[in-house]
């Protein structure tokens, strides 16, 4: 089996497959925010480089691969392996933009098969490729994530004395500009959704205690895209970014978890917290179709 990656996403949802069915014989072709996801949970991994797509592909008895927005690298496998009659299935780790995931010069390029991780992403994909089969199998990913919140939360420290919040970033403008070429394009921007986070964090009551603030950017963001929001802007109120903590320890650590349609969201979910949206125009994430975000611009009080 031929395994291909590039975006975070797709490669954190196929290395824990990957990990978890070792019974295969793999090659593996990576790159992007994807080789430090698969470094991070296969052992000794060894990888080729994107020129040796085609040798690779024609080697393979099937082609796996996740789906990116950021690159093409995966829609070139998906062809070629069509091309070559190579069974190719594509794991979706998301929610949004699935004819997006599949466009390669304004043409859609399908695999022979869709996996999804649970039954919201299984009903979407079956509307929208009503001729591909969809398979439904248990998340690898979320299974992950389940048993790192619970070994988080046996080494975390009870005794905090303030309300912490986690805000997580994505490159809504990044995206935009590629695909439209206008970074306003969604109506908003990450900087947008995030000074409208500021700015009503500053007019809720928090005369109970102190307010905690951390900034997690998207891994495909660079460091310090979000360093000049990392001051106290307030009485009680102290931002910083985030630096070595994992995502799943800055979940565990927060009571409250914010953002637009992040998979960190459906993570924080999976943690037991509260979960909100905060999207310029929008009351409720435009991209995530699970119960139980909701909108931080109702909020009164914390």
């Amino acid at each position: 089996m031929l395994v291909i990656c590039y975006d975070a996403g797709g490669a954190e949802v196929v290395s824990a497959w990957v990990r978890r069915n070792p019974d295969y014989h793999y090659r593996f072709i990576l790159d992007g925010p994807a080789i430090k996801v698969f470094k991070s949970k296969i052992t000794g991994l060894e990888f080729a480089d994107c020129s040796n797509l085609v040798h690779l592909v024609d080697q393979s008895t099937m082609v796996l691969t996740g789906t990116s927005w950021a690159s093409d690298l995966e829609k070139e496998a998906i062809r070629y392996s069509k091309e070559r009659q190579v069974k190719v299935a594509s794991f979706l780790d998301h929610w949004c933009n699935y004819l997006e995931r599949f466009q390669l010069d304004d043409v859609l390029v399908l695999p022979d098969e869709i996996w999804v991780g649970d039954t919201y992403a299984q009903h979407i994909a079956e509307e929208k490729f009503s001729d591909v089969p969809v398979r439904l199998i248990e998340n690898p990913y979320m299974m992950d994530i389940r048993e790192e919140i619970n070994q988080c939360r046996d080494k975390q420290d009870t005794g905090k004395g303030c309300y912490n919040i986690l805000y997580v970033c994505e490159p809504v403008s990044v995206h935009a500009l590629k695909d439209s070429g206008r970074e306003d394009a969604v109506g908003y921007t990450e900087f947008e959704a995030m000074d409208l986070f500021i700015s009503h964090l500053k007019v809720l009551d928090h005369s109970d205690g102190e307010i905690q603030v951390r900034i997690r950017s998207h891994p495909s963001e660079p460091a310090d895209k979000y360093a000049h929001y990392a001051k106290s802007y307030s009485s009680g109120l102290g931002i910083t970014l985030c630096r070595e903590t994992s995502l799943i320890e800055d979940c565990v650590w927060s009571d409250m978890v914010v953002g637009m349609n992040s998979m960190a969201l459906i993570i924080a979910l999976e943690a037991g917290r509260k979960v909100f949206c905060c999207i310029p125009g929008h009351s409720k994430p435009t991209g995530l179709p699970h119960e139980g975000i909701l909108n931080f611009l109702e909020l009164k009080k914390i």
